[in-house]
């Protein structure tokens, strides 16, 4: 029976929680182990999450073939009306506050749609963020006449994400 203890405790290291990552999805993960739903650009997959959230209903992930996943991006569904995707953008930013309090993005003294306040304003996380997470912004944006709650978690391998080139893009002049 002493060795049943070790067993446990490698078990335990072994089979980490999936939900220790946003999602379900750690940084650098293969593009080729997620779900694609369809491509919405160079880099950018909308795919199906092992975790989702029942607030978002889209999740698309920047990833290249080097880097794997460098970020995830979930949204909403569309509402016209601006006080529900404040109630929603509320309960995301309350469960995102045991990381502490979020620093707020400005774009200067104009506000990016009529109904927008400076609380509405991107908030950004990038202290003390676990699984490898550079950086968790929200915000609000406004998409054909809808409003639209935007949950956006960066990886540290974003930089090498940004970095890296389109296949067929390389080629040079």
């Amino acid at each position: 029976m002493k060795p049943l203890p070790i067993v446990c405790s490698v078990l335990a290291v072994m089979a980490s929680p999936v939900s220790a990552t946003p999602f379900g999805i750690a940084e650098g993960t293969p593009l080729s182990s997620l779900t694609v739903l369809s491509k919405a650009g160079e880099k950018t997959y909308y795919v199906a999450v092992p975790i989702p959230n029942e607030m978002l209903v889209s999740y698309a992930v920047i990833a290249t073939p080097r880097q794997g996943v460098c970020a995830i991006i979930a949204r909403t569904a569309p509402s016209q009306a601006f006080k529900n995707t404040r109630i929603v953008r509320s309960k995301l930013e309350q469960s995102l506050s045991r990381y502490g309090t979020p620093k707020q993005v400005k774009f200067g003294s104009n506000a990016p749609f009529m109904h927008m306040t400076s609380r509405d304003f991107p908030l950004q996380w990038s202290k003390g963020l676990p699984n490898r997470l550079s950086s968790i912004v929200l915000e609000t944006i406004e998409e054909d006449r809808a409003f639209i709650v935007e949950l956006s978690y960066f990886y540290k391998n974003m930089t090498g994400c940004s970095r890296d080139i389109p296949k067929g893009l390389d080629t040079g002049l």
